[in-house]
């Protein structure tokens, strides 16, 4: 297992913030990002939800399993299997005290997912990631179900973790975009039988180059579909070096969504590939804006009522 590579700043352009992305406990990771409004889980929140169900009702099974990739310290999971928003748990995270025991922060969040927990589930949670420590707290904590450290970008994978992946119906990645790219779906997709691909549910940077995957996915079989009526906020730039630095690839990429780009958020594009027989199970319009009339009221929305109404 090669070790996560700390570097000032992401190759693309995005600063990096690799020192908080393997810690025992997901406090400072929610604490550091927090200020800058990190949201990409609270717009994938609804979407995962309406994808586990779709993909569960077209495939005949009462629970699906998804593998969330670059999954950290388990937030989508968090949001897609418990009565949680984004804005809860920064909420409860900054409300933890630093000087607390490990043992007593870890009891802690287990109490509160516990209690917060959806009967029934979901879906269930294989969490993978690079980050060992941060997986360790997320099944700690009754987050995820299952766990699996493994670099699908760098490392041959052991058959017991190809035996792991093989069970997703869904796969999802919100914010890992920047770190992952066609090698480590390359060797996930590889894994699944031909007559059983999974879907897979992704919310990369607008400046991310995404023809490369989207040749891949077709190469298995799947189709790729983009939401192209709006972007998603990710999060406020980290400074104002980090949007001089991106501003250029954004302008290029911005074409294809209809809307124009937030000047103060990075923004992500949702693409969403599925195997060309399961196309219409649903539409991706249901999937993305739901049901009822306010859909387009949520054109690029941000956390309710305003972003992060926390005390710092």
């Amino acid at each position: 297992m090669k070790h996560f590579q700390r570097r000032p700043h992401h190759p693309t352009g995005k600063s990096s913030f690799n020192d908080i992305y393997d810690q025992p406990h997901a406090g400072p990771y929610y604490r550091a990002l927090a200020p800058l409004d990190y949201q990409a889980p609270h717009h994938a929140q609804p979407i995962f939800r309406r994808l586990a169900a779709a993909v569960a009702r077209h495939r005949g099974v009462a629970q699906p399993t998804v593998l969330d990739l670059c999954a950290g310290y388990g937030v989508n999971a968090a949001l897609m299997n418990h009565e949680v928003r984004l804005k809860d748990l920064y909420e409860h995270y900054l409300a933890l005290p630093d000087e607390a025991p490990l043992d007593l922060l870890i009891s802690r969040d287990r109490r509160y997912f516990a209690d917060a927990r959806r009967r029934p589930a979901v879906a269930r949670v294989i969490a993978q990631d690079v980050a060992g420590q941060a997986l360790a707290y997320a099944r700690k904590a009754g987050i995820v179900d299952d766990t699996l450290q493994v670099d699908f970008e760098r490392d041959d994978v052991p058959d017991e973790a190809l035996e792991l992946v093989r069970r997703a119906d869904l796969i999802t990645v919100t914010g890992g975009l920047s770190y992952i790219g066609p090698e480590t779906f390359g060797r996930i997709l590889s894994a699944f039988p031909r007559h059983r691909k999974p879907w897979v549910a992704l919310f990369p940077l607008s400046h991310l180059p995404m023809d490369g995957l989207s040749a891949l996915f077709a190469e298995f079989g799947l189709t790729t579909e983009i939401w192209t009526a709006y972007a998603f906020p990710h999060r406020r730039y980290r400074n104002d070096r980090e949007r001089d630095r991106l501003a250029a690839r954004f302008r290029n990429r911005h074409a294809r969504i209809e809307t124009p780009p937030a000047d103060d958020h990075l923004e992500a594009v949702f693409h969403l590939a599925r195997p060309r027989a399961e196309l219409s199970a649903p539409p991706l319009s249901a999937l993305v804006e739901g049901p009822g009339p306010d859909a387009g009221s949520r054109v690029r929305r941000r956390l309710p009522p305003a972003p992060l109404e926390i005390a710092r």
